[in-house]
């Protein structure tokens, strides 16, 4: 994926998070802001002086970094991805966001999958960003930009390709029935670029294709499962989570759907990794 989609999509929602929670720091007049219509009302209006009750203040404070998951949080089958998110946070320098409030770490999987077996929990690629609020109703107000339709949507871009995006349909929401968060918010969507193969119309492949190293006979593409995408928000008092990952859709080893109820208890494992830096 492009490196200017990835600085696109984060700029969205911090400049829109500043604007909502920080007056006295405009955000750039130049930065384009395409998720407006997705924040609630009240997301609009500056915080009162007076908090909510059961608000509490930064109870988490930065450095972010240091809530991040990291390899031992995770099974061997994974390594640090030499991804640009991290990058492209530190590009946002000049907006009013304070560089130590922002942190991002991806992981790839080191290849023990195979597309012909279950995928059973494993992953391609895993990626979180946390980012730590003022207080908790600002977090309260990340967390309902993060999980508006219009910014959930563009937020696949950050783990799909942007070829992927262009034909990706509706986003489907992915039932909860436990969670390590305050709130939360599962999404999934899936893209089998293979399908009309899986149909038996199987194109002829011009025989000087084979030749070149990675080329895939549309035989062998049958074979291949559907890609699962997910984006997870989670909030914790004042921080808030935003998960990413890529899984072949594929539950049996004969590309059946992962049941929904499967899904989120992966996806919470994985986010479970990262609230459990906050204890």
């Amino acid at each position: 994926m492009r490196p200017a989609l990835k600085i696109f999509l984060m700029i969205c929602l911090l400049s829109l998070a500043v604007s909502a929670c920080a007056g006295a720091a405009p955000v750039p007049t130049a930065t384009p802001v395409p998720t407006v219509t997705s924040i609630p009302p009240t997301a609009t209006r500056q915080p009162t002086s007076t908090p909510s009750p059961t608000a509490t203040q930064q109870v988490y404070a930065p450095p972010a970094a240091r809530f991040l998951p990291g390899l031992p949080d995770l099974s061997s089958d994974y390594a640090l991805d030499n991804s640009t998110i991290s990058d492209n946070l530190l590009m946002m320098a000049g907006l009013p966001v304070p560089k130590e409030n922002l942190a991002a770490v991806t992981f790839r999987n080191l290849g023990a999958h195979k597309s012909s077996s279950p995928q059973n929990g494993l992953y391609y690629q895993l990626s979180y960003w946390v980012i730590l609020a003022p207080d908790e109703t600002n977090a309260r107000l990340f967390y309902a930009m993060s999980t508006g339709k219009d910014y959930s949507k563009q937020a696949f871009l950050v783990i799909m390709p942007a070829a992927v995006f262009q034909t990706m349909g509706e986003t489907n929401s992915i039932a909860i029935d436990k969670t390590p968060c305050d709130e939360e918010s599962i999404l999934g969507t899936v893209s089998d670029p293979y399908a009309a193969y899986r149909s038996g119309k199987l194109p002829t492949q011009d025989p000087m294709a084979r030749a070149f190293a990675g080329s895939v006979s549309p035989q062998d593409a049958v074979n291949y499962p559907p890609d699962l995408y997910l984006y997870a928000s989670c909030r914790v008092k004042n921080a808030l989570v935003l998960f990413w990952g890529h899984a072949p859709d594929n539950y049996d080893g004969k590309n059946t759907v992962i049941p929904d109820n499967v899904i989120a208890e992966q996806v919470n494992s994985f986010l479970q990794a990262a609230v459990n830096k906050f204890k």
